[in-house]
């Protein structure tokens, strides 16, 4: 599926940023973990978190780059709560070009980055959606002590059980009751890890796998 331009340059600038800086998916999850936070998060404190924290500084050298990039995540940020007001999430998740899996745990890596930025907020709060999403961050994470054909099962669920469980989530903090969402769909095959089938000795994802 293709993206929209608006996320293709984004992509394309988080693309261009240092190996252990978060990608398309990473930042999704990511500004959707900062939207249902219990508190407030302020710009200030997670932008850096995307490029490797405040020490690392903006991995920019033209004070207009590093403007651009944060108008585009601030911008991506008010459209996912935009869409998580109006009944519309959907996720981006990276599909794996070789067998069409829908890479979910990369995305949930990102909003367990979020929830790590304010731990005692989010344990305050008592939400069967929530200890849904914290459940896919274990497995994810492999810490998960569920038995195989639980962990089995959650997983081959989750891509389509993530944006019913985070309208929820989200419907329920601001009061609104349960929202409808449409089913979520991949937004673009993008490999991760593995080497780049053109030849280049460069992790697929830093090369041709932004299609």
């Amino acid at each position: 599926m293709k993206l929209p331009s608006r996320l293709r340059r984004l992509e394309d600038a988080l693309f261009a940023l240092p190996d252990d800086c978060m990608l398309l998916s990473d930042v999704d999850g990511y500004l959707t973990g900062l939207i249902l936070c219990p508190e407030t998060v302020p710009p200030a404190e997670w932008l850096p978190v995307i490029w490797g924290g405040v020490e690392a500084g903006p991995p920019f050298e033209d004070p207009l780059d590093v403007q651009d990039f944060e108008a585009m995540l601030v911008a991506r940020h008010a459209e996912i709560a935009r869409d998580l007001s109006r009944g519309k999430f959907r996720p981006f998740f990276e599909v794996d070009p070789r067998n069409g899996d829908v890479l979910w745990d990369v995305w949930i890596e990102g909003l367990a980055t979020a929830i790590d930025l304010r731990p005692e907020a989010w344990a305050a709060v008592e939400d069967p959606a929530l200890a849904y999403l914290e459940t896919l961050v274990a497995i994810a994470d492999d810490t998960s002590d569920l038995a195989s054909d639980e962990i089995n099962a959650l997983y081959d669920a989750a891509a389509g059980e993530i944006p019913a469980q985070v309208a929820a989530l989200y419907a329920r903090r601001e009061g609104q009751g349960v929202a409808v969402v449409e089913p979520a769909a991949p937004a673009a095959k993008v490999g991760r890890n593995d080497p780049c089938p053109c030849g280049s000795g460069k992790k697929h994802k830093k090369c041709c796998g932004v299609n």
